[in-house]
């Protein structure tokens, strides 16, 4: 039996968990589905990366609007956004509407993921907030892990429309399980966009490690079809990876501190895409999607921790927020921008220009723990010249 305090946290992972089951639903079907459409693969990144685009311009408001509305209120918009895109798929064809519908599902990703996450620090006390960050991205996590195969399942042996009709079930139950669950009182501050320097590491890392995914969600897709590989089995590894290693990286980040895991997990996606530049088969597949959900697993929830300490009640939300802009660049860069590079850099090309940004995280994370140093011996030295 869960005791008081954590019922309302299992119920906001569930309510999440169906949440990112209506979006990840689409992981390895969607790209395929336009291909059978008769996209070309350009056309494809772009539409796949739009969703980056509206997330990017979403969270801007979804921070602020966090603070000044409320977690619970955005949350519902984003279910809300979730079922209208889903239901749009199942009527439109036509590559603008296409468009439209992915920036609708980028509106909703940047406001159910940051309003979800905007519960913990009114529901955990502050020393195991990571922890409690890390297992309600593992609700997402089994979600990532079970739906990509189920939507190639419902596109290649039901038909697309039962594709989309589920999508837009499974928004409709999560927006109906967070009802109820308690929320922090909306703080006054005026609408409006803030940011401060103390957020631009993990920002940073989070742009740097998606760029690398967002060539992989639009690219190995097709390429591994066409090599008669099963593309569900990167993803289904990656999110079987990040569940089995984010919840003790988080009870690991809570008592000796986040660099160290956060380094490991940066070489682990760095390694991802290099994997990929092997022949495709089920093996390999397999493994880029392990090494990428372990770093990822390693490394974002102790940055999402990082932001929360590094942000006040009046400002948490925009924090928590823009790390959903964090993930939306990095789409951007990995997605659309891998689609207009793809006639010139080629798949192989993209995959080795996705390691070289990812690693570039490492730089972020060691340059950060410098400054932390210096600032620590600096502040020392203050309090003994005072001794």
């Amino acid at each position: 039996m869960l005791n008081e305090a954590a019922r309302p946290l299992a119920r906001l992972g569930v309510a999440l968990f169906f949440a990112q089951s209506a979006f990840n639903i689409y992981g390895a079907s969607l790209p395929l589905y336009f291909a059978g459409l008769g996209f070309d693969p350009t056309l494809i990144g772009l539409l796949i990366g739009a969703t980056g685009v509206a997330e990017l311009l979403g969270a801007l408001a979804v921070g602020p609007g966090i603070d000044r509305f409320g977690a619970r209120t955005l949350l519902l918009a984003g279910t809300g956004c979730y079922v209208v895109a889903s239901l749009g798929y199942s009527a439109l064809t036509a590559a603008p509407a296409l468009f439209l519908l992915r920036l609708i599902q980028g509106f909703g990703l940047a406001a159910v993921v940051p309003g979800t996450y905007s519960f913990v620090p009114h529901l955990v006390r502050s020393r195991a907030q990571t922890v409690a960050f890390a297992t309600l991205g593992a609700a997402g996590n089994v979600a990532m892990a079970i739906c990509p195969p189920l939507g190639l399942t419902l596109l290649l042996g039901v038909g697309p429309r039962s594709l989309f009709l589920t999508a837009a079930a499974l928004a409709a139950v999560a927006g109906f399980t967070v009802i109820g669950v308690p929320a922090a009182e909306p703080s006054k501050r005026p609408f409006g966009l803030t940011f401060r320097a103390a957020w631009l590491m993990p920002l940073l890392v989070g742009v740097l490690s998606v760029a690398q995914w967002g060539v992989i969600q639009a690219f190995v897709p097709i390429e591994a079809s066409a090599a008669n590989s099963n593309p569900a089995l990167l993803f289904t590894a990656d999110a079987i990876a990040v569940l089995a290693s984010r919840i003790p990286a988080g009870w690991i980040a809570d008592r000796y501190g986040p660099f160290r895991l956060a380094l490991v997990g940066v070489i682990g996606m760095t390694l991802s895409p290099i994997v990929l530049l092997l022949p495709l088969n089920d093996g390999v597949l397999a493994l880029a999607g392990v090494l990428n959900g372990a770093g990822a697993g390693l490394t974002l929830p102790p940055m999402l921790a990082q932001l929360s300490r590094r942000s006040d009640d009046r400002t948490r939300g925009t924090g928590l927020a823009y790390f959903s802009v964090a993930f939306a660049v990095g789409m951007i860069i990995g997605a659309s921008g891998g689609g207009l590079l793809y006639p010139v850099l080629g798949f192989h090309g993209l995959l080795t220009l996705g390691a070289l940004l990812c690693g570039c995280g490492i730089l972020a994370l060691l340059r950060d723990r410098l400054t932390m140093t210096v600032a620590v011996r600096e502040k020392q030295k203050l309090s003994d010249s005072f001794s």
